[in-house]
């Protein structure tokens, strides 16, 4: 059977066609995290326990979406593609076993909607590879409470100093029933801070608190 040049020079423009790339500059993480939790990216954040003791979370390492371009092939022209940018610290608790990290995911949209941007906490146990996310709100473009998981605080004593406007995140204590991987180290009821000041005070599943000092 004779298979004819042209025609094949045809199906390749038309297959060419229809899987052309289109492609949006993006920026790379933009957000300012730390003027939101101006402890973000510390080398290390230190809290005093309801026990009385000291305990650090020492850095680890950062991770920041840098600018590079997106390219997708179902996309029609630039503004159908998002920029999905990322900025998260890890850290490591390594007299109580856990790992946090605490991460900022920023999406830039052109057609659908504004800047948004989560603010979430990961937890693991250090024997442990992944990650689980236990606290998450949206912090651009405002906050969203919800009454409970997400509050926030007209005025609350912590540490010996009132603080006002201090916003709480909430998980269940038997949300983490789906999570038997996680120690009851790194299961937290509550997650206190402050925009502009920053993390303020933990309280796990135990009822132990840590509250932060300088």
């Amino acid at each position: 059977m004779k298979i004819y040049l042209p025609f094949l020079l045809l199906v390749g423009l038309l297959y060419a066609g229809c899987n052309k790339q289109v492609c949006r500059d993006c920026p790379g993480f933009t957000y300012d995290a730390e003027g939101f939790l101006p402890d973000y990216g510390a080398e290390e954040i230190r809290f005093r326990t309801s026990e009385g003791d000291t305990t650090v979370f020492e850095r680890l390492r950062v991770q920041t979406s840098e600018p590079a371009p997106v390219c997708s092939v179902s996309a029609d022209e630039e503004r159908d593609i998002d920029c999905n940018e990322i900025s998260e610290v890890q850290y490591r608790n390594a007299a109580v076993g856990i790992d946090l990290t605490m991460n900022f995911n920023q999406v830039l949209s052109i057609r659908n909607t504004p800047e948004q941007t989560v603010l979430s906490f990961f937890w693991k146990d250090i024997t442990q590879s992944e990650f689980n996310r236990t606290h998450a709100v949206l912090v651009v473009p405002n906050i969203v409470l919800d009454g409970e998981l997400a509050l926030l605080r007209d005025s609350i004593t912590i540490g010996g100093q009132m603080y006002t406007d201090v916003l709480e995140l909430r998980q269940d204590a038997t949300a983490f029933a789906v999570l038997p991987f996680l120690s009851n180290s790194g299961r937290f009821t509550s997650i206190m801070l402050k925009e502009g000041v920053g993390l303020l005070r933990l309280q796990d599943v135990d009822g132990k608190v840590y509250v932060k000092i300088d």
